[in-house]
């Protein structure tokens, strides 16, 4: 998320009414959700399904489709969205397992990941001087995010139900390991980037089990079971009632109503199906869901802009449309100067098959079709097209194509080309994810130099000086709103802008809790004292454990430990699998002499997050202040060996071995600390001033 000096420019006034949730049925959306009747519920018991519940309800194994849709679901398993997520079990491998091992040189750290039987262990060490390794970690690997066909990523979970993503990845298109994206840089997240809702929407199916977050500031939580892939009811909605209506009997029209056929929606509202997933403006903001919405509450039949805003970033000195990367594919077909006249036309699945994978000369024939549909089809001559899938990809794409009544001319010398896409929609480099070179949907004039829209760049992060809203409403304030949220919860703008964000919010005669809960949440984080954002928040929700947590942060300040710790303890007790909150209890507790107390918080908090190294860290404080030098130490390495540049725990485990009589293994630690830790300055410091004379 950017942090650097942003400027954001809003609207000067702001609507006094309520920014309600916008939830909106369309008129394409079928009733396949909602309580499901006891003839339902029996019909499906028959069949051996139960159905999800709310508020991701109606939704089935995506098995069940395939009972009646046995080819369909047979020929959908050759494309990747069917194999956007699996366990390692279950993976068809595509990595070089000769080769596990890949060296990070910007951050010192070698990877390895290696296959056991059915299982995929992942390792992590650095060297010392000597070449000895040193803060080992080993972790096996509970999900593979990704098909292949460009990458894959790896997950794994911890007792807390988090799923956190691993440093390294595979590249397909160059046969090799390398960092996954955002890890490219000495002082990367290590093994503690967490795998947010917002993020799994687009990369798996819905959950059938667990809880959907109404708000993004409770921890992201996972049930141990996941859908395998993203399935049929991505697209079509919840099954439960389709499945149901056969088994009972109904009509053909009736089971046609308890499904979504994208097939039958408006232009605009069929391809909002694609774009749920394949418009990503920039990674860099995450997309925010509307006030209201839940994190898995997106139907087919219903427009995005209902459910989240739409938002990208302006960089200094670029020109907006420069940039490319991995997950831009509708929205660069929308900068495409043919886009607007032909909107209507320019479905995905006028390309795209969503239900199989066509060869690569049946895709190219059908690409070119639609573009001879606007440009002069009856002057050029056609290729030949491979064979029977392809004329079957075509059948079905052209209906509700547009006819080429009024057709553009080719231009001189094209007549007899035998594709277009090489040449108008390039291959290109993604800026994000800079292993992978995708197709740039963006239609344009071809490239004066093609060869460098695919040269190597090096990894890079955005430097947001604006928030673009890409789909305003008729509401101008309202769109500055989302803006401002967007803008402070991705750490933007800094104390200005969370001001006037409060403005925004002081003008509002009921604001949404989630609001309250951004602003009071964005005011501590920058020093400020809470305001009544805080207090409004939780007279609504005296029991969110977050809210309490934000409290005990200003108590703590204020100098009310008490408060902090009263706060702390009820939050733990309403979520007792949450690592991070039994963390901060622990600290507390050690910062107010309470050190059994700690010790007890602060083990809970590894056991729920082994990867948590500040946890440990402060584990190790308490333990040796309660005179367990051993433990101790073994807590101070666990932190260092998560954490490599925690120069904190460097200071912790040099003193400590040194207190132990160990000095060349110090030593060795302060040495090597020297080089990896964030703040070597501060360690030679604390090193230099506990340093053991001769005479003592």
């Amino acid at each position: 998320m950017p942090t650097r000096s942003t400027t954001i420019v809003l609207a000067s006034t702001l609507a006094t009414a309520l920014i309600a949730a916008a939830v909106v049925t369309a008129s394409g959306s079928a009733d396949g959700e909602g309580t499901l009747l006891e003839e339902e519920r029996a019909a499906l018991a028959e069949l051996d399904l139960v159905a999800s519940q709310a508020p991701v309800s109606g939704y089935l194994p995506d098995s069940a489709c395939a009972r009646c849709h046995a080819r369909i679901a047979s020929d959908y398993r050759s494309l990747g969205m069917s194999r956007s997520f699996s366990p390692p079990s279950e993976a068809r491998w595509i990595e070089d397992f000769a080769d596990p091992e890949y060296h990070h040189e910007a951050s010192g750290r070698t990877y390895r990941m290696e296959r056991r039987g059915e299982r995929l262990v992942f390792s992590r060490h650095q060297t010392d001087a000597d070449g000895e390794r040193l803060l080992e970690v080993e972790l096996d690997v509970d999900w593979i995010l990704g098909s292949g066909s460009v990458s894959r990523t790896y997950l794994v979970a911890t007792p807390s139900g988090e799923l956190f993503q691993l440093p390294i990845a595979w590249y397909t298109q160059e046969n090799a390991w390398g960092m996954a994206p955002g890890f490219d840089e000495p002082g990367h997240l290590g093994l503690n980037r967490a795998v947010r809702r917002e993020c799994m929407f687009c990369h798996n199916g819905y959950p059938l089990e667990g809880e959907a977050l109404e708000t993004r500031h409770q921890v992201d939580r996972w049930a141990e079971a996941q859908p395998h892939g993203i399935g049929c009811q991505r697209c079509h909605g919840p099954g439960a009632r389709h499945v149901a209506a056969v088994q009972l009997g109904a009509s053909p029209a009736e089971v046609s109503a308890r499904i979504v056929n994208p097939a039958t929606l408006d232009a605009a509202t069929a391809r909002e199906v694609c774009l749920q997933c394949h418009y990503q403006p920039t990674p860099a903001l995450a997309r925010v869901r509307r006030f209201g919405r839940h994190d898995f509450d997106f139907r087919p039949g219903e427009q995005l802009d209902d459910y989240m805003t739409m938002l990208d970033v302006v960089e200094p000195g670029r020109e907006h449309g420069e940039r490319f990367e991995i997950n831009h594919h509708g929205y660069r077909l929308e900068q495409s100067a043919c886009y607007s006249p032909r909107a209507e036309a320019m479905l995905c699945t006028a390309c795209h098959d969503p239900h199989r994978k066509p060869s690569r000369p049946a895709v190219l024939a059908r690409v070119r079709q639609v573009c001879l549909d606007c440009h002069g089809a009856q002057s050029a001559v056609a290729p030949p097209i491979d064979g029977a899938a392809a004329g079957s990809l075509v059948a079905s794409a052209s209906e509700g194509s547009p006819s080429a009544s009024s057709p553009m001319p080719l231009p001189e010398g094209h007549q007899g080309h035998a594709e277009c896409s090489s040449c108008h929609m390039p291959r290109r480099r993604a800026e994000d994810v800079v292993h992978a070179v995708m197709t740039d949907h963006r239609i344009q004039l071809p490239a004066s130099d093609a060869a460098a829209l695919v040269a190597p760049l090096p990894e890079k992060h955005e430097q947001v000086e604006d928030v673009l809203l890409i789909r305003p409403s008729v509401d101008a304030a309202t769109d500055d709103l989302y803006r401002a949220v967007t803008a402070v919860r991705a750490g933007a703008g800094g104390v200005e802008l969370v001001r006037q964000l409060e403005g925004m919010v002081s003008r509002l005669e009921a604001p949404p809790h989630e609001l309250l809960h951004d602003l009071a949440k964005a005011r501590i984080q920058h020093g400020l004292d809470p305001g009544p954002a805080l207090s409004a928040a939780l007279i609504e929700r005296p029991e969110e454990p977050e809210l309490l947590r934000l409290r005990a942060v200003h108590s703590g300040r204020s100098g009310q430990s008490d408060q902090a710790l009263a706060d702390l303890r009820r939050a733990a007790e309403l979520e007792p699998w949450n690592g991070v909150g039994w963390a901060n209890l622990g600290r507390v507790e050690q910062a107010t002499g309470e050190l059994e107390a700690s010790i007890v918080s602060l083990r809970r908090a590894v056991e729920l997050r082994p990867n948590l190294a500040a946890a440990w860290f402060w584990l190790a404080r308490s333990l040796a202040r309660s005179g367990r030098p051993e433990e101790a130490l073994a807590a101070g390495l666990r932190s260092l060996a998560v954490e490599p540049t925690y120069t904190a725990a460097y200071q912790f485990v040099v003193l400590q071995l040194r207190e132990l009589g160990r000095s060349e293994e110090a030593d060795r630690y302060l040495e090597h600390g020297l080089r990896w830790a964030t703040e070597p300055d501060s360690l030679r410091a604390v090193a230099a001033a506990h340093r053991p004379t001769d005479e003592q």
